[in-house]
């Protein structure tokens, strides 16, 4: 567990240089899309909202529910923008 309150799960690959962190964040009130940015993407029929950007040095998707929304950084991945997307399209129907 990591993040504030215990609200993410974080996994290190074993040279720890990958990264995944899975974030699930239940206020909507802190929801937020970059406007401008590296790689940054809206990413359709995921969720209420969604998004992938460039995120310090590997990738960030965040897709919005009614009540919550998740957020997946993902860095030391190859493909890593398509592994963050699959982790947001897989984790989200999860989230109650």
């Amino acid at each position: 567990m990591a993040g504030p309150l215990g609200t993410s799960c974080q996994w290190n690959g074993l040279d720890q240089s990958a990264r995944i962190e899975i974030q699930v964040i239940r206020s909507v009130s802190f929801w937020s899309v970059p406007t401008e940015g590296l790689g940054l993407s809206r990413l359709a029929g995921i969720g209420k909202d969604a998004y992938v950007i460039e995120h310090q040095g590997g990738w960030k998707a965040a897709g919005l529910l009614e009540s919550a929304f998740v957020q997946v950084l993902v860095s030391g991945i190859e493909q890593g923008k398509q592994v963050a997307e699959r982790l947001l399209v897989d984790t989200l129907p999860r989230v109650r």
